[in-house]
């Protein structure tokens, strides 16, 4: 078996090798569509290590002589900036360019720069004639993103039936993201009769294709037992997958974290826990940051540190965490890790009310009548 793996693994590595030198050769010889090939390669890093700009120098031998896929990555290396200095304009002039000579995810991209004004002046309706006909071509992100600006109206008149529609042809395409927002609407009954074995369906669908909210809510579904038997073990499956896969995902390291500290489909680990909130809130999740300061409150998986605590609630409330708020207010009112200070205990109390915590308008109730003890 080894020797079977061996000698597989030998003809792939040479395969890639002789592809390489191939494109290499030809691209010496004149031939543009293979230094096209070889800019692409050396842009992605595929076979080896990238070199952006090598990959601009071949992709710019193949834009000149009229190749559309050299445009049209050319365009994307403007528009990182990868190998050259970043410019919007001159990328969004190249996805024109390419998309006139019939590249498809140039075409994309331009409408998708319509949009946001990105190197071209806004313009809808440019937009939404670029992304049908990406979307009639079969290109199934082109369908997704005509999805959200029926969803939102944005230079469309807003439109859910539509919506819907190009969701579903953006899944049955194989966009992982148009499979998310189909199932979310069926999960929330949004536009259209709430369904939850559909919306299990789609999202499951979205993990699959790789799309990391699909798991995460999948495993929001396995959670709370929505229209799923809960299973708390299946749900730890799909927030750990998030979370694994990319830390900067910050709800599913949050989401794993709250079932090591519940001790729920996993053995109860506040150590554990400490550390995935800590990773969740340095990913953006404001509830992740709320979590982390009661670690540090308590003193429960992490050494007490009521001045930690308050960076920690302040960071929650100002990512919009109605409980990071409150918390952060009774630090204030009670001078625990700050110097007592009843005006911005007052702020921080009134945020967390204005943001429906009903603990906290009941105390600021209290503070207007004087009661607060």
């Amino acid at each position: 078996m080894k020797i079977i793996l061996l000698v597989v693994l030998s003809i792939l590595i040479s395969g890639c090798v002789s592809t390489v030198e191939n494109y290499q050769n030809s691209c010496e010889t004149g031939k543009a569509t293979a230094c096209t090939e070889l800019g692409v390669l050396y842009l992605k890093g595929e076979k080896f290590k990238p070199d952006y700009f090598k990959a601009v120098d071949l992709l710019r031998t193949g834009c000149d002589a009229g190749i559309a896929k050299g445009c049209f990555y050319l365009g994307v290396a403007y528009s990182s900036g990868l190998g050259i200095r970043q410019d919007h304009f001159k990328a969004a002039e190249l996805y024109q360019k390419s998309c006139e000579k019939g590249e498809v995810d140039a075409c994309l991209n331009l409408g998708v720069s319509y949009i946001s004004g990105l190197g071209v002046a806004k313009d809808h309706d440019k937009a939404t004639n670029l992304l049908k006909s990406v979307c009639d071509s079969g290109f199934a992100k082109g369908c997704y993103n005509l999805g959200r600006m029926y969803e939102v109206g944005s230079g469309v008149e807003r439109d859910l039936d539509n919506a819907v529609t190009m969701y579903k042809k953006a899944c049955d395409g194989g966009a992982a993201k148009g499979c998310f927002n189909l199932g979310e609407l069926y999960r929330t009954g949004q536009w259209v009769q709430l369904d939850f074995i559909k919306a299990a369906e789609l999202l499951k669908k979205a993990c699959d294709g790789g799309d990391l909210g699909g798991c995460n809510n999948l495993g929001w579904m396995y959670d709370g037992g929505e229209g799923l038997k809960q299973n708390f073990v299946e749900a730890v499956k799909l927030y750990r997958r998030v979370c694994a896969v990319n830390a900067a995902h910050g709800e599913g390291c949050d989401n794993l974290a709250d079932k090591y500290r519940n001790g729920e489909g996993v053995k109860q680990d506040m150590a554990v826990a400490a550390d995935l909130y800590q990773k969740g809130c340095a990913a953006g999740s404001s509830n992740a940051c709320s979590g982390l300061g009661d670690r540090y409150y308590i003193g429960d998986g992490l050494a007490q540190d009521f001045s930690k605590a308050v960076q920690e609630y302040k960071k929650a409330c100002e990512g919009g965490h109605n409980k990071g708020c409150y918390n952060l207010a009774m630090m204030y009112y009670k001078g625990e890790g700050v110097m007592s200070n009843q005006e911005m205990a007052i702020t921080y109390t009134r945020m967390a009310c204005n943001q429906k915590y009903q603990a906290a308008c009941d105390v600021l109730d209290k503070v207007m009548a004087g009661t607060l003890e």
